[in-house]
């Protein structure tokens, strides 16, 4: 990952309910829980949320990439065929409103969240371009290159 993406996650909003916590998630859970094993989507269930990146060539089988891995991209991890993570990097050099409003009306209309450090973030564009830009990863990048 550059110093220029900031990274979410996606996860179902039900596999919380198994939890009991729907602000934030522990280490331990995120380390052992299995947040995809009830669902088996294929690919083709998040074209909505891909609509914005053209599908790209990842350095893995395991990974089908939308988008640039060095610049705002989405990233399905496959086990066994299933889908079984959902990671999107967002560029901060550049604009990123279009995939940002594509994740969060797709979180919205699906039932998924999103996560980062543990915690469940708003699915408000604002919010969330807030918390980028008042991220340490943020500050470092505009200390470095301006």
């Amino acid at each position: 990952m550059a110093i220029w993406q900031y990274t979410i996650e996606l996860i179902p909003k039900e596999t919380l309910l198994e939890l009991g916590n729907t602000d934030s998630i522990t280490l331990d859970d995120y380390e052992n829980f299995d947040f995809w094993k009830n669902y088996d989507y294929e690919i083709k269930f998040f074209d909505s949320l891909t609509v914005e990146l053209k599908r790209g060539k990842s350095w893995s089988d395991e990974i089908i990439l939308y988008g640039d891995s060095e610049s705002t991209c989405i990233n399905f991890f496959k086990e066994e065929g299933k889908i079984v993570g959902v990671e999107v990097r967002i560029d901060f050099r550049d604009d990123y409103s279009g995939v940002l409003n594509s994740v969060i009306e797709f979180c919205n209309l699906n039932g998924f969240v999103i996560l980062d450090n543990l915690k469940i973030l708003d699915l408000n564009a604002t919010f969330i371009i807030h918390h980028i830009e008042n991220s340490e990863q943020f500050f470092t990048y505009k200390k470095l290159f301006g």
